[in-house]
């Protein structure tokens, strides 16, 4: 009920039934009993993370870009269809391992997982990288130091711009 003069001194509004006055704190009577929990939900969705995305710009052989980018935890993800296309190359989808293998055809080629930090880096060795390659909105985003470094090419950044190639 309303206290509007604080009698109580819990605040203008708590409640009593059949208890002495005091609040529900998150909605939660504390002289209830608590509900038995399940930690499985039909309604509960994981939370999805969140990333911003930004143009950024690129010097790939010499020749200017601006590519979609999420930078997180200083680590930067690439768009892969614009990344690859900058390089010729044509990533493969492979939807039995849900994994895109990138092959540079000169004996250089890594394998991302989707939605996963694992690669299979050029040595064919399994490799945990320190940030997920992401799909958000239809687009793939792979960890550019991963890329860079399995596939062959030198990486610098330096005031903002990335130099790969």
């Amino acid at each position: 009920h309303k206290d509007n003069n604080n009698v109580s001194g819990l605040g203008y509004y708590h409640y009593h039934h059949g208890m002495g006055p005091h609040l529900h704190p998150n909605g939660v009577c504390p002289y209830d009993s608590p509900a038995p929990t399940s930690s499985y939900s039909k309604t509960a969705t994981p939370k999805q993370p969140t990333y911003t995305v930004e143009d950024r710009l690129f010097y790939i052989k010499n020749d200017a870009q601006f590519l979609s980018t999420i930078v997180k935890d200083g680590n930067s993800l690439v768009e892969l269809r614009s990344l690859s296309e900058a390089f010729n190359i044509s990533p493969e989808y492979r939807k039995d391992s849900n994994s895109i293998l990138i092959d540079k055809m000169d004996g250089n080629k890594v394998i991302f997982f989707v939605n996963n930090d694992k690669i299979i880096n050029r040595n064919g060795d399994t490799e945990w990288l320190p940030i997920k390659t992401v799909v958000t909105d239809g687009r793939t985003y792979i960890p550019l130091r991963a890329f860079a470094d399995n596939l062959g090419f030198g990486l610098n950044y330096e005031y903002g711009t990335y130099y790969i190639g």
